[in-house]
């Protein structure tokens, strides 16, 4: 009774006890929380991937991760590593369920991302600011059909640009900048067999050209002739051009910009695709 008589003050007093009978008081049991959940894994084929959570609650907690709703064998701690991966692991999802003596509790589901190992990392990354503008160039990748751009205001902040997965050239010009922002980039490359690693780091800062750039020009090259509106978008200029005759010589006739370009092989890709199509493409 005066062990009862304890635990009555003790809970008056804003303590958390129950009595157990005649026998004394003990702190109530807590079920198991998850506080920091599993996070999603991207790792290329033939590496591990660890997965790991943070939980509390009274203890012993006990552990069990499952793969897919299967539960993995022997996976009982607060991580989990599987094995060498393959590109046929991509989208597996992985949860844990933590239990005591009161309950337990799943967590969220972490999903596994397994990329092609064989796909080289991008090289040769370079950005060019211009105008509300950034040129963006790299060296191609052996083996890659097309190129993942990512972008990000902070160092290692980047994500993929929703508008540019899967460009297949290595030229591209992102126009959905604004000056004075400082923008970092990264790129990787992409096949059926899955997305390289991200390459270096690239930054850049837009920003407006100073004034004194002529407003226009009419080039004649060879038999081709076009009369073109040049609207100022920094050291390589964006173009609305209204063709007023254009007429093709045997040989591959050009259409110069007035600019700046920042190497030829963006010059020869512009010139191409503005014959073709009439217009300056946003990725070329």
């Amino acid at each position: 009774m005066l062990i009862s008589g304890i635990a009555l003050a003790l809970n008056s007093c804003g303590g958390n006890f129950s009595r157990l009978g005649d026998g004394g008081a003990t702190a109530s049991l807590v079920p198991p929380t998850i506080t920091i959940e599993p996070q999603s894994q991207v790792v290329m084929a033939g590496q591990a991937a660890t997965f790991s959570v943070t939980a509390s609650g009274t203890a012993p907690l006990s552990y069990q991760w499952s793969k897919n709703g299967i539960a993995v064998g022997g996976a009982i701690t607060s991580s989990y590593t599987t094995s060498a991966t393959a590109t046929g692991d991509t989208a597996s999802s992985y949860t844990v369920t933590v239990t005591n003596t009161i309950g337990n509790v799943t967590s969220n589901t972490a999903t596994l991302t397994v990329n092609n190992a064989i796909l080289p990392v991008p090289t040769g990354l370079l950005a060019t600011g211009g105008n509300a503008q950034v040129l963006l160039t790299w060296n191609s990748s052996a083996g890659a059909t097309s190129y993942n751009i990512y972008r990000g205001t902070t160092s290692g902040g980047e994500s993929i640009w929703a508008n540019v997965p899967g460009i297949s050239w290595t030229t591209f010009i992102d126009f959905g900048v604004t000056n004075g922002t400082k923008y970092f980039y990264k790129i990787a490359s992409v096949n059926s067999g899955g997305i390289s690693a991200l390459s270096s780091e690239v930054s850049v800062i837009p920003q407006t050209l100073a004034p004194g750039v002529p407003a226009g020009l009419v080039p004649t090259i060879g038999n081709v002739q076009a009369t073109a509106r040049t609207e100022m978008v920094g050291k390589f200029t964006r173009q609305a051009i209204h063709m007023a005759k254009l007429t093709l010589a045997p040989q591959i006739s050009a259409v110069l910009k007035h600019t700046v370009l920042v190497s030829i092989k963006a010059a020869l890709a512009l010139i191409m695709v503005v014959l073709q199509n009439g217009c300056e493409p946003l990725a070329f």
